[in-house]
Parts: C-alpha cells; sequence; structure tokens
C-alpha cells in the first residue's frame, strides 16, 4: 500500500495524468484544494478522472477523507465516502496517519459530530479501533468535553434513532408552521381585496351621494354628466349665469369629472371657486381664454391632474400647491403677467412646458438632470436675461424657444443636446453677444440647428471661466479680454505702421471702379511729416470720412536743408519738373517744384495717382515697378517712400543721388 501510495503521488507531481480542463494546476493539487474549498465538482472530477485515489496523500502525509474528517468538511467527507464504496475497499475508511489515529478518531478529538456520524453510519467505520495511545474516538471526544460526540460514539443506534424521532418531530412542526404561514398569507391577501372592495364601495356610495347633493343643474351639459356620470365635459363660450355665480354650481359636484374645459366668453370668468378641489378624479384641466387673475390654491387635492392650461389670462402668479402635483406632465400658463414660475421647480416629469409672454426674469430652477421626458420648453417674450447651462442635460428636448428676451450668452453645455432630437430652436430677438449665433438663429430652418449646436460646442460661453476671469469676456480657451465692437462714432484711432497703410491704400483701391471720378469733397488727408529724422504716419480717423472719399496721403519732409553727410547744402536751382509716373495706367498731373532754397519734399498721393518734385529738381514715383533715376538735387520716391526695395515687385536699388539730394526706402530710410 505504501509503494502503491508513492507511485501515485510521483505520477500525479510528474504531471502524467490528465488535468482538469482549464486547470493550471496539477490534479493532486486541484484534488486536496477542492477539499479545502468544498468545491465537490472538482473533487468528483479528480476521483473519476484526474487519476487521484482517496488514498492519495498531500506533503504532510495525510490523505483526503483524514483531512476532511478533521476539519468538518461534511460535504467533501460524504462525496470521498460515495467514492470509496463504489470503487475502494472498507479497509481505506480506517486508514491512519503515522501515530495511528483513524479519520474517526480525528472528527471525535475535533468535536465534529456531523463527520463523526457520516463515519460511522454510512462509512461503516468500527468504533472499538484504538491508536497507538490506546485510546478510542469515544475517548477522544471525552477527553475533549464533546459530550454529544461521546454520547452518540457510545450508543450510536439509539442515538440514531432519537435523532430520527426529533427529525420527524421538527419536520412536522416545519409542514405546520408552513401550513400556518401559508393560511396567514392567503387571509391577508382576502383581506387585502375586502378592504379594496370596501373602499370602491364607499367611493361609489360617495360619489352617489355628492351627485344626490347636487343643486339643480342649469346647464343642459352638466345635467348630462350628472345623470350619466360621464368623465367629459367641454364647456366654450358659454354666456355666464346672471347673478353671484357665473359657473353652474352643480358643475362643483360633478365628481365623477376627469377632463373639463372652461372657457367662458369673453371676461366672463374671473375666478374659479375652492370648490374646484372637489373633482379629485380630473386628470386635464383647461381654463384658457378667460380673464382669471389667480387659480384656487386647491390642486393638492387634484392629485391625478397630467394636463393644465391656463392660458390668455390675467394671471400675476402660480399657487403653491402645484409643485405637489408629482404627476403633471403639460403646462400652458403663456399670455398672462406672471413674475414667477417658482412653483413648477419640483416638478421633473414635465413634457411640455409654455411659460410665454408673460414677465418672467427667470426660468424654475429645475433639476435638469433628472427631467428626462422634456420635450418642449418655451418662454419667448419675457425678460430672461440668462439661459441656464442644466438645458443642456435635456435627452429629449425637442422644441427650445427663448426668442423676445434679454440672453447676451449662450452656455457651452447646450452643444450637448443632441440634434438627431433638437427640431427647433428660437433664440431670435435677443442681444446675443456672438454674432455668427445672431445669425443662426435669424431663421427657424431645422438644417440650421446642428450648425449651432457645433458651434456653441466649441465657442459657447463658460460662466466658470467668466467669473474666474473677473468678468472679462473672451474667447473659448484664451484669457484675453474680448474687444469692444466697433462703432461708428469713434474720432480717435491707433497710428498704423506702413505696411497697415500700404494695406488700406490697397483695399480702399480695389474697390473703385475704373475711370470713376473722384469724390468732390475734399478728402481727408493722412500727413506724414515732422522734424528731421522722425517721419510720422497716421491715417483719417473717422469711418465716415474715409467711405465718402478715396484715401489720400500727404507726405511733408520740411527741413529747410538736407543733411547730406553732415553738412548743410543749400538746394540747387529748379529744375523742370519729371513727368509723373501714373501707377495704375491713370493720367496724373505732375506735382510743381518747391521754390529754389525749399530744400524738402512735397508729394500729394491722390487717388494712388503718382507725382513727384524734389529741391531743385523732380523724381517721380513707382509704387510697383523700378524708380526711375532721380535728376540732381532730385530724391525719388519708391513704394515705402524711398528708392530702396519695392514690398510688391522687384524692383532695382536706388540710384546714387547728388549733392542736396535725399532717397528714400521702403522702411523710410536707406538714403543719405
Amino acid at each position: 500500500a505504501a509503494s502503491r501510495r508513492a507511485e501515485v503521488a510521483a505520477a500525479a507531481d510528474r504531471g502524467d495524468m490528465a488535468p482538469k480542463k482549464g486547470g493550471k494546476a496539477p490534479p493532486r493539487v486541484q484534488y486536496f484544494n477542492a477539499i479545502r474549498d468544498q468545491k465537490l465538482d472538482t473533487l468528483r472530477w479528480c476521483l473519476r478522472h484526474g487519476g487521484v485515489t482517496t488514498r492519495t496523500e498531500d506533503e504532510d502525509g495525510h490523505t483526503g477523507l483524514q483531512i476532511a474528517a478533521a476539519a468538518g468538511l461534511s460535504e467533501a467527507l460524504d462525496t470521498i465516502l460515495d467514492s470509496i464504496l463504489k470503487v475502494g475497499t472498507k479497509d481505506e475508511v480506517e486508514e491512519a496517519d503515522d501515530e495511528g489515529r483513524t479519520p474517526l478518531m480525528m472528527a471525535a478529538h475535533n468535536g465534529k459530530l456531523a463527520c463523526v456520524k457520516l463515519l460511522v453510519v454510512k462509512g461503516r467505520a468500527p468504533l472499538g479501533t484504538k491508536c497507538e495511545k490506546g485510546k478510542t474516538a469515544a475517548e477522544y471526544a471525552a477527553a475533549r468535553k464533546h459530550d454529544k460526540v461521546a454520547a452518540f460514539l457510545r450508543d450510536p443506534k439509539g442515538h440514531a434513532e432519537s435523532s430520527d424521532e426529533s427529525e420527524e418531530e421538527g419536520e412536522a412542526e416545519r409542514q405546520t408552521a408552513r401550513v400556518f404561514k401559508a393560511s396567514q398569507k392567503l387571509a391577508s391577501a382576502v383581506n387585502e381585496q375586502e378592504e379594496v372592495h370596501r373602499k370602491k364601495v364607499q367611493a361609489a356610495e360617495a360619489l352617489q351621494a355628492a351627485l344626490a347633493e347636487a343643486p339643480e343643474p342649469v346647464w343642459g351639459e352638466v345635467k348630462a354628466v350628472l345623470s350619466e356620470t360621464r368623465r367629459e365635459l367641454s364647456l366654450r363660450g358659454k354666456e355666464p349665469l346672471p347673478g353671484v355665480s357665473t359657473v353652474d354650481p352643480a358643475l362643483w359636484n360633478c365628481v365623477c369629472l376627469q377632463e373639463l374645459r372652461l372657457e367662458m366668453a369673453a371676461g366672463a370668468l374671473t375666478s374659479l371657486p375652492p370648490r374646484l378641489g372637489q373633482l379629485s378624479q380630473l386628470t386635464t384641466l383647461i381654463v384658457s381664454n378667460n380673464a382669471l387673475t389667480a387659480l384656487p390654491d386647491v390642486f393638492a387635492s387634484l392629485p391625478r391632474l397630467r394636463n393644465l392650461e391656463a392660458a390668455k389670462n390675467e394671471l400675476r402668479e402660480l399657487p403653491p400647491s402645484l409643485s405637489s402635483l408629482s404627476q403633471l406632465q403639460v403646462v400652458d400658463v403663456s399670455h398672462n403677467q406672471i413674475s414667477s414660475a417658482a412653483p413648477l421647480a419640483p416638478l421633473v416629469g414635465l413634457v411640455a412646458v409654455q411659460l410665454g409672454d408673460n414677465a418672467l426674469e427667470s426660468l424654475p430652477e429645475w433639476r435638469y438632470e433628472e427631467m428626462e421626458h422634456l420635450s418642449t420648453l418655451a418662454a419667448p417674450a419675457n425678460r430672461i436675461s440668462r439661459l441656464p447651462p442644466g438645458i443642456g442635460s435635456l435627452p429629449m428636448l425637442a422644441a427650445l424657444d427663448l426668442s423676445g428676451n434679454q440672453v447676451r450668452q449662450v452656455p457651452i453645455e447646450l452643444g450637448s443636446l443632441s440634434p438627431k432630437k433638437l427640431q427647433t430652436v428660437r433664440l431670435a430677438g435677443n442681444p446675443l453677444a456672438d454674432p455668427r449665433i445672431r445669425r443662426f438663429v435669424e431663421t427657424d430652418a431645422p438644417t440650421l440647428v446642428k450648425d449651432l449646436l457645433n458651434h456653441v460646442a466649441k465657442n459657447g460661453h463658460k460662466e466658470e471661466a467668466a467669473a474666474a476671469a473677473g468678468g472679462k469676456k473672451g474667447k473659448k480657451g484664451k484669457g484675453k479680454a474680448a474687444a469692444p465692437p466697433p462703432s461708428d462714432d469713434d474720432d480717435d484711432e491707433p497710428e498704423g505702421s506702413v505696411a497697415d497703410l500700404l494695406a488700406a491704400l490697397n483695399a480702399s483701391s480695389g474697390s473703385e471702379s475704373e475711370g470713376e471720378a473722384p469724390a468732390p469733397a475734399p478728402a481727408p488727408r493722412a500727413a506724414v511729416g515732422g522734424d528731421p529724422g522722425k517721419i510720422h504716419v497716421s491715417l483719417p480717423t473717422k469711418r465716415a470720412e474715409r467711405a465718402a472719399a478715396p484715401p489720400r496721403m500727404q507726405v511733408n519732409i520740411n527741413p529747410d536743408r538736407f543733411s547730406a553727410g553732415g553738412q548743410q547744402q543749400q538746394a540747387p536751382p529748379p529744375a523742370a519738373p519729371a513727368p509723373a509716373q501714373d501707377l495704375f495706367g491713370l493720367d496724373a498731373p505732375a506735382a510743381p517744384a518747391p521754390a529754389m532754397g525749399g530744400g524738402g519734399f512735397n508729394a500729394t498721393f491722390d487717388d494712388f495717382d503718382g507725382g513727384g518734385g524734389g529741391g531743385g529738381g523732380g523724381g517721380g514715383f513707382d509704387a510697383f515697378g523700378a524708380a526711375p533715376a532721380a535728376p540732381p538735387g532730385g530724391g525719388n520716391f519708391d513704394a515705402g517712400f524711398g528708392g530702396g526695395a519695392d514690398p510688391f515687385a522687384t524692383a532695382p536699388p536706388a540710384v546714387a543721388v547728388p549733392s542736396c539730394g535725399a532717397s528714400f526706402d521702403a522702411g523710410f530710410g536707406g538714403g543719405d
């Protein structure tokens, strides 16, 4: 037997046996793990197909039967006993450890009564077997004061009979308890049904009593409801009753009504009585197109109300009891004078809300993330200045109308709305700060909704970012403040650079038609002049003046004498002026030469026609081509007011200028 155990253990260690499908550990390891974890399926697989036997020992030399008995693992022990009874031998139940202790002794020593019973009753383990110390299983139990185990081992048969009897008695008691519990449950159900029936009977009796107590109806429609217990009643265009009561008093006894439409003749109905609360079965109440100044605060008595329409009245506020209507889905209180819709804030089950043409300054503080069914939100023609970011969390929103309010910023959260659901966005008539959003909402075309949402998702207003920036308004993601909108009345503008000057001239020239005569009004001039060594450039500042006539520029460089090489020299006698160079192929008059001794240059750009003159001679000026040579005493101008490099076309370098000459390149320098 010892050699067999050694062979089996060696085979298991070598992995010669087929491991369990999907298992990583050898079957022997799986076998003992399954005993400790009481994984019965794995345990059966190891014994049947893994090559493990009931005699297989662990590293400490204990078999699976011994481990299960000592630890009180009754389910694993029962499975191993089944395997022994089928394919093993009787002596396996008595297989002892090195000290001669059998599995029964181990179970008795640890007080595992369930395992002791299994080994004795099912495994037929002998009771008189002694260990090397001469102790039996009963003595092990008595030594550890496991009285129940010891009593069972001393008289297993009698204990088994008493156990069977107690088990039978316990089973009978449990059966009785189950029957009693079932009868109680049935009685409770019957009582509940009786209670429901009783309430229905009471409600019917109350209905009949209310109908019976109703005064004699005046209107035929009310009489039909009382006699036939109808569920719907529509009174449209009815004339008021003479006397104190405008409405037929019998109407408020129609407690069977579920839908009531009450639209009296123009201006006839100014109030509703508190008796409206008697119509507790109402699901729809329509009181539009009247002259109501207030609604009675009795909506807590109408818990089933789902549709409330009170448009085109003279309401100034909503009753607080509206907040208790948890089933309310549709609200239409448009065309009134309501200044606050706060009672609607707790209602998260709303589907459609109409609040237009009132005096609202803000929307109710809804919990937007919980409003899973809101599809229409309309509050046009109010005084709303802020669009709540929570609107972007409405998954079913299909129509949004906040036109004619005072909204300036569209929160970036609105870009999260689904373009597949959202079909209409109306924001026209608001002082929107973003010009692109203004263009998107000019029309109600559904095709622009997707573009609007995309733009808002990228460039929408961030409230937190704006607050952190201290009120500065800038583009998304930038900390710079946005420039104020341009105004036509601006009188002062910063001086521009030469590149800006030329760009402005070029843009203005492109808008003129060929051969068009200059404007008759005197054009504002941009002066370029100053003291020696400095050239100042400025453009006309008023936009209206720049739009009235083509831009001109006057260049004045007016020292009495030019400094060439550090010495003052007298300008030469005047020479015949050179012909003017036309920049665009147009005829241009030549500028007259200054008088002798004037020294400086005087040139005028007018309609981009070139003219030139020099202190004693003249040179033309070329804005796009090569500069002509200047005669003695003259200077030349090229594109950037000089004879240097041409910024628009390749130009030869400026020619040498004789004494008293001066030359300018594109950067207002470059000459002597």
